[in-house]
């Protein structure tokens, strides 16, 4: 009811569109298949110990350990022996399609911001310290997935960023 007033009152322009030509013209989209029986798509295939290496050397230095305290840098000079193993760990993960329950705490610390008063809760920003071997997964899961939907046109109109 709200809709016809609306495109009444605000005729479409050349170069606007109504928005009932645009609902009618969507087509649907095909989403990806995740299940981790399928390895026919590159999204479904086993990580390999190459690409847990280029995340680990992608890993910020600097970066604070999390709850773990496990810090990215020693991360680095893992032994292949467990680079083997935390590769399988993070197979083990994506086919059982669990996460370990510690990586999804985050420690919490609070950063005073520049010229406040310290002793006003507002005067801080809360800042998350998250498990380095989490944040190893989210990247190869990040560069994985974030190719995917561009070109099989099943990113939405309304997503930015």
């Amino acid at each position: 009811m709200f809709l016809p007033q609306l495109i009444l009152k605000f005729p479409p322009t050349p170069i606007m569109t109504p928005p009932s030509y645009i609902i009618k013209t969507k087509k649907k989209r095909p989403y990806p298949d995740f299940s981790t029986n399928s390895h026919s798509h590159p999204y479904n295939q086993p990580i390999s110990e190459n690409k847990v290496r280029t995340a680990i050397q992608q890993c910020s230095k600097k970066a604070a350990p999390g709850i773990d305290f496990i810090m990215s840098v020693g991360l680095n000079h893992l032994h292949t022996n467990a680079l083997s193993h935390f590769t399988h760990l993070l197979n083990r993960i994506l086919s059982r399609i669990t996460f370990p329950s510690s990586w999804k705490i985050a420690l919490i610390i609070a950063i005073l911001k520049p010229h406040k008063d310290p002793f006003l809760p507002k005067s801080y920003r809360p800042l998350s310290l998250l498990s380095s071997l989490r944040k190893i997964l989210e990247k190869i899961l990040n560069k994985r997935l974030s190719w995917y939907p561009e070109p099989n046109n099943i990113s939405s109109e309304s997503q930015y960023g």
